[in-house]
């Protein structure tokens, strides 16, 4: 790797850890929600959106099994290949965590100019984020991201 690409490297973490840091100090606390991820793709499920949910196994997720209360996967209608996924955590302060070390993810595969794609945005609200393929357009994910606020208040 050259000169150029590591001092992009170190600049682009040292950035993305004072987000999370800033991100961190101005989070809310929201209390706790009770719902659960499945109750949550559940609910998303009668809206018409989902083709297939899809219970987690370990194998699934071999990275990140500990870092939140529930999770569940489901396959969008229109986008048939399209996996996503919904994460409910302890509190929202480990939602913004995971948020952002998904979008840190996303840019530095795209500093360094790895081919390989980052396959989901990770969009939050409260303590839950809501993971989906980055092919689905805005609108399709406001459809999610609308129902999702409106089943947790």
């Amino acid at each position: 790797m050259g000169t150029m690409k590591k001092t992009l490297l170190l600049l682009l973490v040292a950035v993305m850890m004072l987000s999370v840091t800033t991100v961190q100090a101005q989070a809310k606390t929201y209390k706790a929600n009770k719902v659960t991820a499945k109750q949550i793709v559940t609910q998303l499920n009668k809206t018409g959106l989902i083709k297939k949910m899809i219970k987690p196994d370990a194998a699934m997720d071999p990275r990140t099994p500990n870092l939140y209360k529930s999770k569940y996967n489901f396959i969008d209608k229109k986008y048939n290949d399209v996996y996503c996924t919904v994460e409910v955590f302890r509190d929202n302060l480990d939602a913004v965590r995971r948020q952002a070390s998904i979008d840190a993810l996303y840019y530095l595969y795209d500093a360094l100019e790895i081919e390989e794609d980052v396959p989901l945005h990770a969009y939050r609200y409260k303590n839950v984020v809501l993971r989906v393929g980055r092919q689905m357009k805005l609108d399709r994910v406001l459809k999610y991201f609308n129902a999702l606020k409106k089943m947790i208040r």
